[in-house]
């Protein structure tokens, strides 16, 4: 596969991320044909995020002229910028518009291919790790991903758990004996699988948690036929994902 098609499976898995997180009752999702963006309804509380930009044959003003509209009528200040976004210089007109911070941890895009994952020997036991598949259950998966991830309660168990109960979203616990600690989940969009909210307690790090929750993931995708699995990184989990033969295209 070549590196182009790959970037365009991290970009896309990244969009259905951000759609399938606009499909309880309390989110909206609005294209305007330039960008595309999710947001809770008035008064609840949800992610919100631009997730696709492209401003075509804009000029400079007329996009910082849009770009005033779409804050004057509360389009999300969190602006994801890919190698698909346009125009190119996309990126640094933001910075100069103070809405991306220059100094902010960029994500990076990763990819694993089935045949370069990287399975653990036969003698490494891994730490326990559980498929969610009760209400009881993804409230607690829910509670380590927004602690961990998000610090306050982005997703509301109730209005989220339908996504685990349909499969839309299937989500992991990893264990430290019988104490739930880290968190994992995957979608899959028509092959194309991505690793999303993986976290573990700060107590609980450094034990091979992660890298179990991790791998559920992972083979669950591979299982289910995907041809490709993609991930955004923070710097914190990179060397757990190149262990694992995950490999950086931005």
């Amino acid at each position: 596969m070549e590196n182009r098609e790959i970037v365009k499976h991290i970009v896309h898995g990244m969009e259905s991320y951000m759609e399938t997180l606009a499909l309880p009752e309390h989110m909206e999702k609005h294209d305007d044909g330039m960008c595309a963006w999710i947001s809770p309804k008035p008064g609840a509380i949800g992610p919100e995020a631009v997730y696709r930009v492209n401003f075509q044959d804009k000029t400079e003003l007329q996009i910082r002229q849009i770009i005033q509209t779409y804050r004057e009528n509360g389009v999300p200040e969190y602006w994801c910028i890919t190698p698909l976004s346009r125009p190119e210089g996309i990126r640094d007109l933001l910075i100069s518009l103070e809405i991306i911070d220059p100094n902010e941890e960029r994500s990076l895009g990763m990819a694993l291919l089935p045949d370069d994952y990287s399975k653990p020997a036969e003698e490494i036991t891994s730490s326990p790790v559980r498929k969610v598949t009760t209400k009881e259950d993804f409230k607690i998966w829910a509670d380590i991903a927004n602690e961990v991830l998000h610090g306050f309660k982005l997703l509301d168990p109730e209005l989220y758990y339908p996504l685990c109960a349909s499969g839309k979203m299937v989500c992991f616990l990893g264990y430290s004996g019988e104490i739930p600690v880290a968190t994992s989940a995957t979608m899959n969009n028509n092959g194309s699988g991505t690793v999303e909210f993986v976290a573990t307690l700060p107590d609980f790090r450094k034990k091979g948690i992660g890298t179990a929750v991790c791998r559920a993931a992972i083979e669950q995708l591979i299982g289910d036929g995907a041809s490709i699995v993609t991930l955004r990184a923070r710097a914190l989990g990179v060397s757990i994902y190149k262990g694992l033969g995950f490999k950086a295209f931005y």
